[in-house]
């Protein structure tokens, strides 16, 4: 009969009631240190960060709800009636249409600007000193950027009329939001030669973006999609900042503290004025998330989500293209654990990475083996990549199964070692 093992014993070491070895234990420790270590908002442990052999397709499907998410965040975050922003952009509105009629143009163009920007907190409180005092109201205030393309090089000159209802689109930015202004054009039914269909689009429409010069469409500063509106800049710092492992829930809290801190900054300036100027009885500074105040709206991780796969989705075509373009005269190709361990996956599987003499990655395909059946449509399709695209062919194949490699390529037509192009 076996000995009853002691509690307190195995409490402290499971080894004494599992069976499992001391290595295999350690080893187990190690992993999940790892994960609890890089995985403080349980993306992986929710399953969130899968691994798919597709970056878009799988993707989509897990990033639904969040997607379908950020319409309403969208919808909840736009500006309230009597709002001091909703104030400002009315009064914008007026501005430009007489400037409009005036110049012919806005004044934040005549000086070389696409922002119609407010002062800046430190001379929006001097000023208002000259007038009835210190007033936070000012600080509020957004940046707004003014895109009318009707005014700018090689547009086409129909439009109808300014946006009412919203009168403009907040963007999500760093470090505070800044609000999109544009018209809307119509395809004229009027036209005697070529009548129109009658159809109204917005300025950020991409049937109205296409049309205009191409140093003209790198000036416009935000992806735009049905369920939100996000700058490039952004967009630029998330594909960075997921691509070192800092993922949709820590990134939204570090734009939310960004956020909260130009916030800070704000009221800070009002107080240290209302100090400096000798003002006393002075309005309270807006709370940070007050609609009809400062109206701060730091998005979401399912908003950053939702939109950066909308981005994501839109270039895919683009991605592949660049991808399938590379050159591929030597290959490393084999399988790796690199990758899953350092999104913490534990079921096994494995990535096969073929990289090019760059460093770039030319493939890669999920598989449950080290058998090379299993990358054969890859290696297929990055051949006939080459062709396409002129590169010569591959000379080197650098792999850790060169055993299996003749047998692979021998099934793939007109691959490099049937062609006799490249040697076992």
């Amino acid at each position: 009969m076996s000995p009853i093992p002691d509690q307190s014993t195995s409490l402290l070491n499971p080894l004494a009631t599992t069976g499992i070895a001391a290595g295999q234990w350690k080893q187990l420790n190690s992993d999940l240190e790892f994960i609890a270590e890089h995985d403080e908002h349980a993306d992986i442990a929710a399953g969130d960060c899968q691994i798919n052999e597709s970056l878009v397709d799988e993707a989509l499907d897990q990033l639904q709800p969040d997607m379908s998410g950020a319409e309403p965040e969208t919808n909840a975050a736009e500006t309230v009636t009597d709002s001091e922003i909703h104030k400002q952009l009315v009064a914008l509105k007026a501005r430009l249409d007489s400037e409009i009629k005036t110049h012919h143009m806005p004044l934040c163009y005549v000086r070389g600007d696409f922002f119609d920007r407010p002062p800046h907190p430190v001379f929006a409180l001097h000023n208002s000193i000259k007038g009835a005092g210190l007033n936070p109201k000012d600080l509020y205030l957004r940046d707004v950027f003014v895109w009318l393309p009707y005014l700018l090089p090689g547009c086409p000159k129909r439009f109808v009329w300014f946006n009412d209802d919203p009168i403009a689109r907040r963007v999500r930015h760093i470090p505070d939001d800044f609000f999109l202004f544009t018209n809307r054009f119509i395809c004229d039914g009027r036209r005697l030669n070529e009548p129109g269909c009658g159809t109204s689009w917005q300025g950020t429409d991409p049937h109205v973006l296409a049309q205009l010069p191409r140093q003209v469409q790198v000036a416009f500063p935000a992806y735009i999609s049905p369920r939100g509106a996000i700058s490039k800049l952004m967009v630029r710092l998330m594909r960075n900042s997921f691509s070192h492992r800092l993922g949709a829930a820590p990134f939204a809290e570090m734009v939310t503290e960004v956020q909260y801190l130009s916030h800070a900054d704000s009221e800070l300036m009002y107080t240290a004025a209302a100090n400096s100027y000798g003002q006393t009885g002075l309005t309270r500074f807006s709370a940070f998330d007050d609609p009809k105040g400062y109206a701060g709206s730091p998005p979401s991780a399912p908003y950053l989500k939702g939109l950066f796969t909308d981005v994501i989705s839109a270039h895919r075509i683009y991605i592949e293209r660049d991808t399938a373009t590379k050159p591929l005269t030597i290959a490393k190709a084999d399988h790796t654990f690199h990758v899953l361990k350092h999104m913490g996956g534990v079921k096994g599987e494995r990535i096969y990475t073929c990289m090019n003499e760059f460093e770039e990655a030319r493939g890669h395909s999920i598989v449950y083996s080290k058998s090379l059946d299993h990358v054969e449509d890859m290696y297929h399709y990055m051949f006939k990549g080459l062709q396409a695209s002129q590169n010569p062919p591959t000379q080197i194949l650098y792999t850790d199964s060169p055993q299996g490699s003749p047998k692979l390529f021998c099934r793939i037509p007109n691959d490099p070692f049937t062609s006799g192009l490249m040697q076992p």
